[in-house]
C-alpha cells in the first residue's frame, strides 16, 4: 500500500511540474535555496589561490567561481600568481548558492578586482549570465583591452588551433565550447514563437541563433536593434550546440552586439 501511494506521489509531481522546471543548470539554485534578500560582501583568507578548475578556495572551504567570466587554462596560473595563501580578500557574491562555491566577483584590498585583472590580460572572456546590462558592457570592454594589445588566449587568433572567436563556417568545429561567433546574418525569422537568426541560407545545417520569440523582443528593445537584422554583423557569444547545425541559444542582452 506504502509503495502504491509513494508511485502516485512521484506521478502527480511529473503530471503538474512542467518538464523544464525538472532539469535544472549547474549554477541554478534548488527553491528552497533561494533567499529574497541579496547576498552580503564579506571578508574572507585565501586558503588555495586556485585548483585545477579555478577556483579560489577559502579558509572555510567555500569555493569561489569568479562571477561574469569564462576562464581559461592558462589564466588559472595568472590567477594564482595575483593571489596568494593567506590573502585577505572581499567577496561580493553575485547571488545565492550553495554554501560550499560561490558565484562572486573577488576583490584584493584595496581596489584590486581579479576579474577585471583577468579580462585585460586576456585570460578570459566576458560570460554575461547573472549580470546587469551596465556591468555587462563595463566587462567587454575590459575584454577588449586584451584583444587589442594581443595577450593570452587573443595571441595569434588566426593561428591559433582553437581561436575565440570565430566566423559562421568555423563554428561546426567547437560544439560544446564557450566562444564568440562574428559574420554576417543572412535570415532573420520566426517559426513557431521561436526567432532564427540564420547566417547561411540552409538554415537546417547552417550556423544559428535562437531564442523564443518574447525573450528577443526584450533583448531587441534593450539593444535596440531594428526590426531586421538581414545584412548585419553581430557578435554572439556562448556554448556552440548541435541544433541540426551549429547554433547558439540567445538568453541574455550581453551575449550579442552589432559590429559596426
Amino acid at each position: 500500500m506504502m509503495q502504491l501511494l509513494l508511485a502516485l506521489f512521484i506521478i502527480t509531481i511529473f503530471a503538474v511540474t512542467p518538464i523544464s522546471n525538472l532539469w535544472a543548470a549547474d549554477d541554478i539554485e534548488a527553491e528552497a535555496d533561494i533567499d529574497t534578500e541579496a547576498p552580503q560582501p564579506f571578508l574572507a583568507i585565501v586558503k588555495k589561490p586556485a585548483n585545477k578548475n579555478g577556483h579560489i578556495i577559502l579558509s572555510d572551504d567555500r569555493r569561489i567561481k569568479l562571477d561574469g567570466i569564462v576562464l581559461f587554462p592558462e589564466g588559472i596560473k595568472h590567477l594564482r600568481e595575483l593571489i596568494t595563501k593567506g590573502t585577505q580578500v572581499r567577496v561580493i557574491p553575485a547571488i545565492k548558492s550553495p554554501a560550499i562555491q560561490l558565484r562572486a566577483e573577488v576583490e584584493i584590498l584595496p581596489d584590486f578586482f581579479i576579474r577585471d585583472e583577468m579580462l585585460k590580460a586576456g585570460h578570459a572572456i566576458m560570460f554575461p549570465f547573472y549580470l546587469d546590462y551596465e556591468t555587462a558592457s563595463h566587462l567587454r570592454e575590459l575584454e577588449r583591452i586584451g584583444a587589442e594589445k594581443q595577450v593570452g588566449i587573443w595571441r595569434n587568433q588566426e593561428k591559433a588551433f582553437r581561436p575565440i572567436i570565430v566566423d559562421a563556417l568555423q563554428a561546426a568545429n567547437h560544439i560544446g565550447e564557450y566562444r564568440i561567433v562574428r559574420d554576417v546574418i543572412v535570415n532573420h525569422e520566426t517559426r513557431k514563437n521561436v526567432v532564427y537568426l540564420n547566417f547561411g541560407d540552409e538554415w537546417q545545417t547552417d550556423f544559428t541563433v535562437r531564442a523564443i520569440d518574447t525573450r528577443f523582443l526584450l533583448i531587441q528593445n534593450k539593444l535596440g536593434w531594428p526590426d531586421d537584422l538581414r545584412g548585419f554583423t553581430i557578435e554572439c557569444r556562448g556554448t556552440i550546440h548541435e541544433f541540426y547545425g551549429p547554433a547558439i541559444d540567445l538568453n541574455h542582452y550581453g551575449q550579442c552586439e552589432i559590429i559596426p
